[in-house]
């Protein structure tokens, strides 16, 4: 539940800052307004890294956090 906790307070911050969108756009897609320097700025933070093809989560249990926040947000609609 501490992870939990910590992801919650990270994507409190960034929907404050207004980036938590470009973030599920950026690992989850589809990219739709992200700019280089939005990536930059993720990447700086911390919470992504370069993948193999594409970035990830700075963890996979994060991503796969991200992950079900997007799908529980649609299923919202």
């Amino acid at each position: 539940l501490q992870f939990i906790d910590y992801y919650e307070q990270l994507i409190t911050g960034l929907r404050e800052d207004n980036t938590f969108t470009n973030l599920l756009q950026i690992l989850l897609g589809p990219k739709v307004n992200v700019k280089p320097t939005d990536i930059d700025q993720l990447f700086i933070y911390g919470l992504i890294k370069k993948g193999e093809k594409y970035f990830v989560g700075f963890s996979q249990h994060f991503h796969n956090y991200l992950r079900f926040k997007a799908s529980f947000k649609k299923g919202e609609k």
